[in-house]
């Protein structure tokens, strides 16, 4: 089941693989527990560093036969532009601050129910929806003044942040309709797949504006949401060992197979050039 539920952290721009471990450690696992499996649109060396990183701070040690996804499911990226286009409006009215809004813009996400489910992300990952201040605050009868301005207070943010969330929603809605084309692919489909900038740096140094921004084709082994697929992308087989033992490695960990790789790079290339 797909809960969509989102955790907004405020993290620098250049945050590191240990520092986002630790935030990760702090904000989600504490919570959640740790995932099977993360989909990050991060480099693969990142992405090694960070899960080593992350159970070190556990007092565990990582073998690389858990598996991790070097990819995006395109979800993340819709709900960090909602998020922008959230706070976009947010700090024009408010002007500072926006920081200290996240808390209230992720209680706010997690609460809106979806046309597909009618459930909230609270409902699908908790099993039930959350009181809120508003719920709190009728029929208030306490006498304490300052617990119930702040409850109100709370209330109105939570208002207004609610608003805004849906406003961004339906823009956002608006925008991918007019650009969405529905294209069905099959399990077994040999498919080329899109190179994000941080990837290029792991290629043959080359001038930037000459390299390949897709690799491929990889067949596809399932589908993982509505326009995302699984594909089987190429690992290192290593002498000797089962083909399960196969694994990913960056680039400069095979500086002395470099032969291979840019035999390897080469065909892809007039594969591609034949298709």
């Amino acid at each position: 089941m797909v809960v969509k539920y989102a955790t907004f952290i405020v993290a620098p721009t250049d945050c590191t693989a240990e520092e986002t471990a630790r935030l990760f450690l702090k904000h989600v696992v504490k919570y959640w527990g740790l995932p099977k499996f993360i989909i990050s649109d991060r480099d693969l060396r990142f992405t090694r560093k960070f899960w080593m990183e992350l159970f070190k701070l556990m007092g565990s040690e990582l073998h690389f036969s858990t598996s991790f996804h070097p990819q995006t499911d395109g979800q993340t990226e819709r709900v960090n532009a909602l998020l922008e286009l959230y706070l976009r409006h947010f700090v024009s009215a408010n002007q500072k601050d926006w920081a200290k809004l996240l808390d209230i813009a992720q209680f706010s996400y997690n609460l809106q129910r979806s046309e597909a489910t009618n459930k909230s992300p609270f409902e699908l990952a908790i099993g039930q929806q959350l009181l809120t201040p508003h719920t709190l605050t009728i029929g208030y009868t306490g006498r304490s003044p300052a617990t119930f301005k702040f409850a109100k207070g709370w209330h109105e943010q939570a208002d207004i942040a609610r608003s805004y969330l849906d406003k961004a929603a339906k823009k956002m809605k608006k925008w991918t309709d007019k650009k969405r084309r529905h294209t069905e692919y099959k399990v077994g489909d040999m498919v080329l797949v899109k190179l994000l900038s941080q990837q290029f740096k792991s290629l043959r140094p080359v001038h930037k504006g000459l390299v390949r921004r897709y690799e491929g084709p990889f067949p596809i082994l399932g589908k993982v949401g509505k326009v995302s697929y699984r594909v089987e992308l190429p690992r290192v087989k290593w002498k000797g060992l089962p083909k399960s033992e196969a694994n990913w490695e960056p680039a400069d960990a095979l500086w002395q197979f470099q032969e291979q790789i840019e035999w390897f790079q080469a065909k892809g290339a007039m594969r591609m050039s034949a298709a």
